[in-house]
């Protein structure tokens, strides 16, 4: 004789609502959304009873405390510290007292390496990206570098 069988525990309300939108090819975020829309929601009492027990560990306003930001973002600075590195070559190109058809030639010949004639020149290529380059592996590097460091 083999083991009795367990009886499954009936689904919630909740869990049955959402099962029943994603078999309908909604995603679990969605079958959740759509749970506090839907007319088979619990009671607001039980509810509130069962918020209460999961939120008691989270401070007030639903964020943690390290998820705050105060302000300074050193990603987004970086982030803009690429982005001008990147604009630098072509700003300079820009303010100069050429002819607006040489600034097209120069801007091209800083950002695809391609002169007027049609010729390649790595040197050029390079005057246009490497203060990039330079810019995104210091940006990128020495945080890399700072976080190995601080954990020796």
């Amino acid at each position: 004789m083999g083991k009795p069988k367990k009886q499954k525990k009936a689904l919630s309300p909740y869990n049955r609502h959402v099962q029943r939108e994603m078999k309908a090819g909604k995603s679990m975020k969605q079958a959740a959304a759509s749970w506090s829309k839907s007319a088979g929601k619990p009671k607001a009492a039980s509810r509130i009873r069962s918020v209460a027990k999961r939120s008691s560990s989270k401070p007030k306003g639903g964020k943690s405390r390290m998820g705050k930001k105060n302000g300074f973002n050193t990603q987004k600075i970086f982030k803009y510290v690429r982005m001008g590195a990147l604009a630098l070559p072509a700003a300079t190109t820009l303010m100069s007292d050429m002819s607006v058809p040489n600034k097209i030639n120069t801007l091209k010949a800083d950002y695809f390496g391609i002169d007027s004639l049609g010729n390649f020149s790595l040197q050029r290529l390079a005057k246009g990206w490497l203060p990039f380059a330079v810019a995104t592996g210091v940006t990128y590097g020495v945080p890399k570098l700072a976080s190995i460091i601080r954990r020796l």
